[in-house]
């Protein structure tokens, strides 16, 4: 009776070797079979195979790389394959110098394996499997792996969500293909030996494909579900700028200045539904209710920036940097923050004649904002979407967010303070860093909760501040030095 009650996890009374019945109304005996999981699994294998050619001559160089990565899971029926390509070209003449890379990437994911628990999880399935029967039944009679005759889910146990292992694997489908092209373009002009003009631009690209299917007849879902969404991510950024580099005697300068705008969006599109129509075809048109969704969103940040290190005798140096961001997410009238850097530092080693003990010492002192605006795009503006199918044929809108649009919002900004010096002894075998730090943030924006009966349930503010500080040492020993060997020993301390 007990190997009648076949439970998830193959409770039952003790093996003895039996005939008995089982779920299937054949008998067979009531004992361990030495099966295990490696009887459902198989042997993964993976395979990366690499192209390249280069070349060039006096006035540029090229390289191009391929490459094919492809990989058959342990779990049956899954797999991965991924296609790349690099491209680099690098040019100089005269006083121009040109750059090109571009990556193309084509992945090909065929049924990622489920985690956690199941429904679904031939991982979990497998695992609990109960001991005295045998793979080769609960695989089914039939070309459909896991299924019984008329095409349904073939159960050995009674908990509908413990998915039959071989069903989960073969018949449910989960597949994604990504294509995405990454590509960084500059070019440069040296105007003279102290001045250049630079201009570059780079793109992240990046389309997905997705689609899942719970198949039709499966214990838990009888007529299965089919769902697909599509996704495309777009990064672009776009530099200019004039720097260069001079010496006045004693004196070394080098300075930079320009401006960056950077945009991103993403856009994504699905549809799907539950309980299949027509059974066993899975498609999105084949589908009871079918819902479709859309979503997109974008925004940007326009910089402009300015740089200078200046130093003196190779030994003392003041470095100042200011930036100015506008952020797309914030109102026009408080969308844009300034934040200035300045720090000083000094090799004493080069200055003075210091003690044998010392091979290199040098002080630190830095001062820095920085800053950003809004996480989220549209968090401005009161947003609204379709309910449904209208009613007497007019259509109905209702809120679709929960947060108030606050056009009182600026950007955050983040203060650091940094006092440290580095000193190193008896020929480099020791050394100590040590630093103390400041970092205070100002007006951070987060959701502050408010009344419910505002029909809203909170407001993006101005409101968060946080404060960091403390020591960080850094030691470091290098307790074996000689040609054939080396041993180096790091040790921090963070003190906050």
């Amino acid at each position: 009776m007990d190997a009648l009650i076949t439970l998830q996890s193959g409770m039952g009374a003790k093996f003895d070797g039996s005939q008995v019945i089982q779920f299937d109304g054949k008998t067979r005996p009531y004992s361990h079979l030495g099966e295990n999981i490696n009887d459902f699994y198989r042997t993964g294998a993976t395979f990366n195979n690499s192209l390249a050619f280069s070349g060039g001559n006096e006035t540029g160089t090229y390289r191009l790389a391929l490459s094919d990565l492809s990989n058959s899971d342990i779990m049956p029926n899954a797999s991965f394959r991924r296609h790349t390509a690099n491209l680099s070209i690098n040019s100089q003449i005269k006083k121009l110098t040109l750059s090109l890379t571009t990556q193309y990437t084509f992945q090909n994911v065929k049924n990622r394996p489920r985690l956690s628990d199941s429904p679904g999880n031939a991982n979990f399935s497998v695992t609990l499997k109960p001991a005295h029967i045998p793979y080769s039944v609960i695989k089914g009679e039939t070309d459909k792996l896991g299924a019984l005759p008329d095409g349904t889910e073939l159960r050995y146990q009674n908990n509908i969500f413990s998915t039959n292992p071989y069903w989960a694997a073969h018949q449910f489908f989960r597949s994604d293909v990504t294509n995405r092209l990454l590509g960084n373009a500059s070019a440069r002009y040296d105007l003279t030996d102290w001045l250049y003009v630079m201009g570059r631009a780079g793109t992240d690209l990046t389309n997905r494909d997705a689609a899942s299917s719970e198949a039709y007849g499966t214990a838990y879902k009888a007529r299965g579900d089919y769902n697909e969404s599509f996704q495309n991510v777009r990064q672009d950024n776009f530099d200019i700028f004039v720097g260069g580099e001079k010496k006045f005697g004693l004196i070394s300068l080098d300075y930079m200045a320009g401006g960056t705008k950077s945009r991103s969006s993403n856009e994504t599109k699905g549809g799907g539904g539950n309980n299949l129509v027509v059974p066993f075809v899975h498609s999105v048109r084949n589908v009871e209710a079918a819902t479709v969704n859309y979503g997109y969103s974008a925004f940007g940040t326009n910089s402009i920036f300015g740089q200078a290190n200046i130093g003196y005798n190779s030994w003392l140096y003041l470095n100042l940097t200011g930036r100015q961001d506008q952020f797309s997410t914030l109102p026009k009238e408080n969308n844009t923050l300034f934040y200035p850097s300045a720090g000083v530092s000094a090799i004493l080693s080069e200055a003075v004649k210091l003690p044998s003990l010392f091979s290199f010492a040098k002080v630190r002192a830095s001062w820095a904002q920085v800053g950003g605006g809004a996480p989220n795009p549209y968090a401005l503006g009161l947003t609204y979407n379709l309910v449904g199918t209208g009613h007497d044929g007019a259509n109905l809108a209702q809120i679709s967010q929960g947060s108030i649009p606050n056009q009182g919002l600026k950007p955050y900004t983040s203060t650091e303070i940094e006092i440290g010096a580095d000193m190193r002894f008896l020929d480099n075998r020791f050394g100590l860093d040590i630093a103390y730090y400041n970092r205070k943030t100002t007006d951070d924006i987060l959701a502050a909760g408010i009344s419910a009966t505002s029909g809203f349930g909170s407001t993006l503010v101005n409101i968060g501040e946080l404060s960091n500080k403390g020591f960080e040492l850094l030691l470091t020993a290098r307790i074996i030095r000689n040609k054939d060997f080396t041993w180096d020993v790091v040790s921090t301390l963070p003190i906050t």
